[in-house]
């Protein structure tokens, strides 16, 4: 080895060492060489396609967008961010750079060994190119980086393959077994470079409007906002104390993603978790159809179709699922004086598909004299007046607003309610320093409802009364 080789090797390790981190560059202890590892910049969207056939073995086909059945399996498609590294171990003979290039191989787990041999021979044609040979390590590391996937015409969806028993160049090495090991090895790997990629970044937290490393922040995978970690954990620990898991979502203003229970588990402790856990579960059975509660221990019930009656596999307790009552058959569900205070709002609120359901529910006897009731206090409302001496309600039917209780005889007026003389009534209505000056006779023409029990009278009040 002349001298100035031997300069020239050691320069190049130095500056590669101080160009490349430990992740992509490794220099030999043991000989003059070392490791590259070279990651590949993947298109947005970035897709891989593989097929496995009925009988077990591997089949890849490369379809396009659009993804259809081949003979013997389904096509199926992954989205990655992140592609395994190229492996390139080179060793520096004593003649480098002078007159021999670095003696190199190329391994990697989703190349086959045929685009790999494309790749070396790619490496040997910018040596050969080159008028004074001189360094050429890093020149090659660019070259696959940059160039790889457009050598070998790779787009997306990118079909897997695994090569066997093919010796096309002994520098290229496909180091895998199968499509499926191959398979899982890529997204163990996308998902490990990904949250690696995600830690050495700085986000800015619109909760507390730092700017943090990644490794303190999280992110919601479904909108990709990330927040810090402490703010996210004091939002969590807050919902979760009142029970509202169903509001864990990202705080950007009009985003619903929900958080992932592994992301509450991150965040939260394991005491917060079981209650998180808890509440979810809770939350998950109040929004199916056929799940009731047992109304003695709160058991979760499974409702059959069509059927009322719900028996707890917890305490044994038979009861209505409609009223949560003790099961009373096919008898109408019994209704107590405030809940048909409800019960008659919302009857004169429903639609007519929902007013069916309660009259069947209920019975519409009990419904119609719910409404008639209501109707009774609205008309005494509208059409009575309080007499001032003895409280009675009394009905102005016809004549002046001269008026006399039936019960306590005092006289008072219709349209003031006071009382009034009553030796002379009539008075009140000349004086004009008051109001009710000159309206003896002013009144007003009530038509009374008919009350008759036929259909459309029962329909005709519930119009009214909406």
């Amino acid at each position: 080895m002349s001298v100035d080789d031997a300069e020239s090797q050691e320069n190049e390790l130095l500056v590669l060492e101080s160009i490349f981190d430990k992740r992509q560059f490794i220099r030999s202890n043991e000989n003059v060489g070392g490791q590259f590892y070279i990651m590949i910049d993947l298109p947005n969207h970035f897709q891989v396609s593989y097929s496995i056939r009925k009988d077990g073995k591997e089949q890849i086909s490369d379809l396009g967008e659009q993804q259809v059945p081949d003979v013997d399996g389904m096509e199926q498609t992954i989205d990655v961010n992140y592609l395994p590294p190229i492996l390139m171990n080179f060793m520096l003979p004593s003649m480098y750079p002078s007159q021999l290039s670095p003696t190199f191989t190329l391994s990697c787990k989703w190349l086959t060994p045929l685009q790999l041999s494309t790749l070396c021979h790619g490496l040997d044609d910018l040596w050969n190119e080159q008028d004074f040979h001189s360094e050429i390590l890093y020149e090659w590391v660019q070259y696959l980086n940059e160039n790889t996937l457009t050598v070998l015409n790779i787009t997306s969806p990118f079909a897997l393959n695994v090569e066997r028993n093919q010796q096309n160049d002994s520098r290229a090495i496909q180091d895998v077994e199968s499509v499926d090991s191959l398979l899982e090895y890529l997204l163990d790997f996308d998902v490990k470079e990904t949250q690696f990629q995600f830690s050495i970044n700085y986000f800015n937290c619109n909760v507390c409007f730092e700017e943090k490393p990644g490794n303190l922040c999280v992110i919601f995978h479904q909108c990709k906002h990330v927040y810090c970690s402490n703010c996210m954990t004091d939002y969590f620990l807050i919902q979760i104390t009142d029970g509202s898991v169903r509001s864990l979502t990202c705080p950007e203003a009009k985003c619903e993603t929900q958080a992932d229970p592994s992301l509450v588990k991150t965040l939260v402790d394991e005491e917060t978790y079981e209650k998180y856990d808890r509440f979810l579960l809770q939350s998950a059975l109040d929004c199916m159809n056929d799940i009731v509660y047992c109304p003695r221990c709160q058991t979760p019930v499974l409702k059959e179709t069509d059927e009322t009656m719900g028996i707890c596999p917890s305490c044994k307790y038979s009861f209505c699922t409609l009223c949560k009552r003790c099961y009373h058959g096919i008898s109408k569900c019994p209704v107590n004086s405030k809940e048909l205070l409800k019960l008659r709002e919302q009857y004169l609120a429903a639609t007519d598909d929902e007013k069916l359901a309660l009259e069947k529910r209920y019975g519409r006897k009990v419904l119609k004299n719910a409404v008639e009731e209501l109707y009774s206090e609205s008309w005494l409302s509208q059409f009575t007046q309080t007499c001032p001496s003895c409280n009675t309600k009394i009905e102005k039917i016809d004549g002046c607003n001269k008026m006399t209780c039936f019960k306590c005889t005092k006289n008072f007026c219709w349209i003031c309610n006071k009382l009034i003389s009553s030796s002379d009534p009539y008075a009140h209505y000349q004086n004009n320093a008051n109001a009710c000056y000159n309206k003896l006779f002013e009144g007003i023409v009530v038509d009374d409802l008919d009350d008759s029990d036929d259909e459309d009278g029962w329909v005709n009040l519930v119009d009214r009364l909406q």
